[in-house]
């Protein structure tokens, strides 16, 4: 990480409002450095408009963004599976948008399962 993104990341986790933590988290995305997609990634699980921040972010970087997007896919934080899945859905991915447009997550998933039997008979 370089040190003028580490001293944005510093001054992010400082910040004592959202407005001014979402001023920083701006910066980070417009760094160009290719750690801001990690650094604002972990900003996901937070709620409400930290969290929208960090989808508008991770969206503005562009396509870079979708392998870690991906891993963050399996945390176990809901908030953070569903920011992840909205960075996707707008990036393209059509799973993704499905996950959004779910009632419930074991539906797709159950959704899933029954689409690969039916592709299996």
């Amino acid at each position: 990480m370089s040190p003028s993104l580490e001293m944005l990341r510093r001054r992010m986790l400082r910040a004592p409002y959202s407005t001014e933590i979402i001023a920083v988290m701006r910066e980070i995305a417009r760094s160009g450095d290719p750690d801001a997609i990690v650094v604002l990634s972990r900003q996901l699980d937070v709620p409400c408009d930290v969290g929208r921040a960090a989808v508008a972010c991770l969206v503005a970087i562009g396509f870079a963004v979708i392998p870690e997007m991906r891993r963050r896919l399996d945390a176990l934080d809901e908030d953070m599976v569903r920011n992840a899945h909205r960075v996707l859905a707008v990036l393209g991915d059509e799973n993704s948008r499905a996950a959004l447009d779910a009632e419930c997550w074991a539906d797709l998933e159950q959704g899933a399962d029954d689409d690969g039997e039916k592709a299996a008979q």
